[in-house]
């Protein structure tokens, strides 16, 4: 499943995940495979393994698969309402863990249900998060899904070395807009704790890149809102024109 001159060491393993370090002495890191219980009733269980798992090790971590959860209801579109408890249940999981995600490229959107008719829904399922020094060391790692022709969910590449991301994307501008969100401080707080242990031009780097990457998926989010919006008032626009059209016709 790896190359050869990759040196990887499976350190546990069962039906949720797949851990591994991967390199050797200091140069190691860790990485998991997860998968989140599907049920609803199970959830808790996936989000204590991964509090569990991040207090296996200090290595740097980067963890990703298939949570079958999402951290905001803007996080899917189509279906019902994911419930608010589970949300939250997922980011204070995520939270404990000290894993973020790290940035997304493209469409963020990896799981897809009956696509093509008036039941389809798509949701974040899968995702790609690291601690604070995975990304001290790849401060220019990005994910993205591949396409997937038979399977209902998307492949997640992710690229820590060699990614072409344009300087433009990388330089850091603060949008006065965010300052309205209350969650900017808590993004900022949770950061600086965060990089405890790095020194401060590193600390100050992560800092940065975690608040602009919450600020361009807030960005995102408010579009894809304003988008169902337009389309909600589209539909009852159109309601309304058949409706008088129906009068008229009486």
């Amino acid at each position: 499943m790896w190359k050869d001159d990759v040196k990887l060491a499976i350190t546990g393993y069962c039906s949720n995940f797949i851990d591994s370090t991967i390199g050797d002495g200091s140069d190691c890191w860790r990485f998991t495979g997860f998968y989140g219980c599907p049920e609803s009733g199970r959830r808790r269980t996936s989000w204590n393994l991964l509090r569990a798992l991040a207090d296996r090790s200090q290595l740097p971590w980067l963890c990703s698969g298939d949570y079958n959860d999402i951290v905001d209801p803007l996080e899917k579109v189509g279906g019902p309402l994911r419930c608010i408890s589970l949300i939250n249940g997922f980011r204070n999981a995520l939270a404990d863990a000290n894993l973020n995600d790290i940035q997304a490229v493209g469409s963020f959107l990896s799981y897809t249900y009956r696509e093509g008719t008036d039941q389809c829904l798509k949701e974040r399922l899968d995702r790609a998060c690291s601690n604070a020094t995975w990304d001290a060391r790849f401060p220019d790692a990005i994910s993205s899904n591949l396409v997937a022709p038979v399977s209902d969910h998307t492949p997640l590449l992710i690229e820590t070395v060699g990614t072409q991301v344009r300087e433009a994307n990388r330089r850091f501008r603060f949008d006065n807009s965010w300052l309205e969100d209350d969650e900017l401080g808590e993004v900022v707080l949770t950061s600086w704790q965060q990089g405890l242990g790095l020194d401060f031009i590193q600390r100050k780097d992560q800092l940065m890149k975690r608040v602009q990457y919450w600020g361009k998926n807030r960005n995102r989010m408010c579009w894809l809102q304003k988008e169902r919006i337009k389309k909600r008032l589209g539909e009852c626009s159109e309601s309304l024109n058949t409706r008088a059209v129906r009068q008229l016709k009486d």
